[in-house]
């Protein structure tokens, strides 16, 4: 679901039946935190951390072969 065809009953559903396949494959997850922002508090959080941690850019290859 996206936009108005989501709800917080529906994001529960998710994480429950997540939550339980992740159980049947014996899988070890880390605790879920799920925070509803909007578009611009998105796009200030892009733009003030970045790319995610460990993302494969290609000037980490640059650095390596500088190294």
């Amino acid at each position: 679901p996206a936009g108005s065809e989501w709800s917080f009953d529906s994001i529960e559903q998710y994480h429950t039946e997540i939550a339980r396949v992740a159980k049947d494959f014996g899988l070890d997850t880390y605790p879920v935190q799920i925070e509803v922002i909007t578009a611009e508090q998105m796009m200030d959080a892009y733009a003030s951390v970045g790319m995610p941690v460990n993302y494969h850019h290609w000037s980490f290859g640059k650095h390596f072969i500088a190294t």
